[in-house]
């Protein structure tokens, strides 16, 4: 069985953040908007790795899901 790495690229982690950060947090929580973001970085791989290694899933999908889950979690 061949499991796929995943490399880390997404064209839209930017429009994400913008969305996630852009209307949420004014300039005074900056830092913990950068914190936040530093977060999101962090555990993307390691996620949608072990998305693409146990489950049945497109590395699309994967990444919705990851972006959709950390959306939810800050909302």
């Amino acid at each position: 069985m061949h499991f796929r790495q995943y490399d880390g690229k997404n064209r839209n982690d930017e429009e994400a953040m913008k969305i996630l950060f852009g209307h949420r947090f004014g300039k005074e929580r900056l830092a913990d908007a950068k914190e936040i973001s530093r977060l999101y970085e962090l555990y993307k791989s390691p996620f949608i790795s072990f998305a693409l290694k146990y489950y049945p899933v497109k590395e699309e999908t994967a990444e919705d899901i990851y972006q959709e889950s950390f959306t939810i979690m800050f909302r």
